[in-house]
């Protein structure tokens, strides 16, 4: 772990933000979670309610970051479509923003206990950890970096 873990809630969908969501184009959900970035470049994403359940794992490419992340990153959540859900990373070397993962990147509880159910009693399901957990491990993309 490189410092303090993050914690990202995005506001969840109501009658009182519903006039704000059909009068500008709302931002992309972010994947709730308790993110911890590692200083190799890996993130695991926890369930705040249960630090022991890893919803996700992702990587962020650390090249041209010297040592590697350096120290815990800032969250940004959009407000509408036109701006972009970010962690801003500070390196050695360089800042950047990597997008966060939004729910519908991110595998339902739901369907990971499916999965796990069906295989414990013998059904027929793809042994490829892809399938069973979307886009774990896949890196974050770099929106933007800038050299120090």
């Amino acid at each position: 772990m490189v410092a303090g873990p993050v914690l990202v809630h995005s506001a969840q969908p109501s009658l009182r933000n519903a006039f704000h969501i059909f009068s500008n184009s709302p931002a992309t959900s972010a994947q709730n979670g308790l993110y911890v970035f590692s200083r190799d470049g890996k993130v695991s994403i926890l369930d705040p309610l249960d630090i022991n359940n890893q919803i996700d794992s992702r990587t962020i490419n650390t090249q041209g970051l010297g040592q590697g992340i350096l120290a815990t990153p800032e969250v940004y959540l959009a407000d509408n479509a036109n701006e972009q859900n970010q962690f801003v990373i500070k390196g050695e070397q360089k800042i950047m923003g990597v997008s966060v993962p939004s729910t519908s990147d991110t595998p339902s509880s739901f369907s990971k206990a499916a999965s796990s159910l069906m295989r414990s009693i013998s059904f027929s399901v793809s042994d490829d950890k892809q399938s069973m957990t979307g886009q774990e491990g896949a890196p974050l993309p770099v929106i933007w970096e800038k050299e120090l």
